[in-house]
């Protein structure tokens, strides 16, 4: 390691932005050999049928690397993708693909998502393997899931399968894909998402991750859209717990049940009749139980700036003399790191608008993200297990930055190999990452304010075909109506 970091003068962090300027200097190349950390190589090698059985300049490895550093870089076009397959394929002396980007968009589209899946489920077991017990609430996996919304490019094969939103008039906004994502609180890993076309609730489309996601032991975390009787039984039927914000159409009354301390009680709830728009079937909802034991507790919020100062929560965390009542709310506090993890993806890595002009994509994209996020999610992990440090204490920003570097950095990589120069490439990225820790900030307050004004334009209200634009926008008034 001393040999990889060299012997200048002035400390760690010096010598480390001396190498990420130096990194900056490459093109991207093959990304099998920084791959490999996680990944089998065997993933990567061409099928025995199918579009990606010929030799080919696009071939699964570098169709599937060129769309990952396009996620890493925010959704870079398709042009730069293919001229940094060109630059590096040059560098390495094999066949330049021709300039033009119709070759790779196809083989792009042809992306087989079970392979695509394949790489995302091997970068998640690498996330598994390395984390700490420390990490993990009580020595339990908490597993946090909520909903959002992205948008996509307008066209008419998006249209036709997602809706605008309401009141927007067809051909003036974008389409809406309606999302919940599943995440640890332990790793940040993104376990997994479930979306749909048309609007509906987020407790309906979360039914599928509880099922595939959730098991014996886990906690999950959501607020209070998701506080339903069927959902808490459903996940104490997986042998897991619950901790939500009560829903506030349900009253709570602390004067009943039976008293666990001050604003803390355990009640049991009845089972009512199965709502209309519950995703269970009537089979299923049937093998609910009559009733559940569960406790309700108040919390009183005392930091400067949150919106809600006076919290309720429900819980089947029933024991509360192993699990007090302050513990409960730490945790519940903590429920805010699934919006940085939608920041993180969203903003850093470019989510919000999906350059997408048809569902294939869409749902091709969705996996490459996943598996971006994974990779960052990893190295962070990794750098925390190795310089024992917080993981919270890591910047997801500064980690996606030193990651994409590293990948331009291996010019000419043997796809199926892991280098030398690979390995180490990777070990100083740990060190890079958890040489550059995030300020202890407690308390600090995050308003959803946006800073930068918007420019002076008009709104499109109607499809740009028939827009007619108003002249001389800047002294334009409205016209006073005649008394």
């Amino acid at each position: 390691m001393r040999k990889l970091l060299g012997s200048k003068s002035g400390g760690l962090r010096k010598v480390l932005e001396d190498k990420r300027k130096a990194l900056s200097r490459y093109g991207m190349a093959e990304m099998n050999a920084l791959l490999g950390q996680c990944v089998d190589p065997e993933v990567f090698k061409a099928e025995s049928e199918g579009s990606f059985s010929r030799k080919r300049c696009f071939d699964f490895a570098t169709t599937f690397q060129a769309f990952l550093w396009q996620v890493l870089q925010r959704q870079a076009s398709c042009r730069d993708a293919v001229q940094q397959v060109q630059s590096s394929r040059f560098a390495s002396g094999d066949k330049v693909p021709q300039t033009g980007t119709g070759a790779y968009c196809q083989a792009r589209s042809n992306l087989p998502m079970n392979r695509l899946q394949k790489i995302n489920t091997a970068i998640q077991d690498k996330i598994h393997r390395i984390t700490r017990e420390e990490d993990r609430w009580m020595g339990r996996e908490v597993k946090i899931f909520d909903g959002t919304t992205l948008s996509m490019d307008d066209t008419p094969e998006n249209t036709a399968l997602y809706s605008y939103a309401n009141g927007q008039k067809p051909g003036c906004g974008f389409p809406i894909m309606h999302l919940v994502g599943m995440f640890s609180l332990s790793n940040g890993e993104w376990l997994g998402y479930n979306w749909a076309g048309t609007k509906r609730h987020d407790l309906a489309l979360s039914v599928d991750l509880v099922d595939k996601h959730i098991q014996a032991g886990d906690v999950g975390l959501a607020d209070r859209g998701f506080c339903a009787y069927w959902m808490l039984a459903l996940l104490k039927a997986k042998g897991a717990d619950a901790l939500m914000r009560l829903h506030q159409a349900r009253p709570v009354d602390f004067s009943q049940g039976k008293r666990l301390g001050k604003d803390d009680q355990l009640v049991i709830w009845k089972k009512p009749k199965r709502p209309k728009k519950c995703p269970l079937s009537v089979e299923e909802y049937a093998k609910l139980p009559q009733e559940l034991s569960v406790r309700i507790l108040r919390t009183q919020s005392a930091a400067k700036g949150q919106r809600t100062r006076e919290v309720v929560l429900v819980t089947t965390l029933c024991d509360h003399k192993a699990i007090t009542g302050e513990s409960l709310a730490e945790l519940y506090g903590r429920r805010w790191q699934i919006e940085l993890n939608f920041d993180d993806l969203k903003t850093s890595l470019g989510m919000d608008h999906l350059n997408c002009k048809s569902p294939r994509m869409i749902e091709r994209a969705m996996v490459v993200y996943c598996c971006a996020y994974n990779l960052i999610r990893t190295l962070m992990m990794e750098s925390a297990v190795r310089r024992d440090v917080p993981l919270r204490r890591l910047s997801f920003k500064g980690s996606g930055d030193a990651l994409i570097k590293a990948l331009t950095a291996l010019h000419g990589g043997v796809p199926g190999k892991t280098s030398k120069k690979s390995r180490q490439l990777w070990e100083f990225i740990i060190e890079l990452v958890a040489g550059d820790l995030l300020p202890i900030r407690p308390d600090r307050r995050e308003p959803r304010a946006v800073k930068k004004r918007p420019k002076n334009y008009q709104l499109l209200t109607e499809h740009r075909s028939t827009f007619r634009e108003i002249p001389h926008r800047h002294s334009y008034k409205a016209k006073k109506p005649l008394n």
